[in-house]
């Protein structure tokens, strides 16, 4: 997993003005399978998130962590967007505006965005 110099800013802004610690991954499914996704989160005592240049990321399932391992998280047009090479179609926009990264991400958690999310790719 890559985040990109210009997408690190973004980022932790994004997470400062939630008051999240860092990232969770979450597995989705989709149309195409399953697929990564991100949900700011609150760390507590007992997670044990990864440094992934410069954002804590948590990913505890082994199938997660094997999910992000090429994903490359990047600032294009002022929006954070994930992109996933390992993915088995392209993304779905629905029209959809969620604070996520690639703004095509489904936010099942009114507290906490996401990023990533329909398809497993959002170019």
């Amino acid at each position: 997993m890559k985040i990109t110099e210009p997408a690190l800013a973004e980022l932790k802004k994004l997470l400062s003005d939630n008051g999240a610690d860092g990232l969770e991954v979450v597995l989705q499914q989709t149309c195409c399978g399953v697929s990564p996704a991100f949900q700011m989160v609150r760390f507590d005592e007992n997670d044990k998130p990864e440094n992934v240049d410069g954002v804590m990321i948590l990913a505890d399932d082994p199938q997660a962590r094997e999910a992000v391992k090429e994903v490359i998280i990047d600032l294009q047009d002022g929006e954070l967007v994930v992109f996933n090479p390992v993915c088995g179609c392209g993304g779905h926009d629905h029209g959809d505006d969620h604070e996520c990264c690639g703004g095509h991400g489904q936010d099942h958690d009114e507290d906490h965005g996401c990023c990533g999310g329909h398809g497993g790719c959002n170019h």
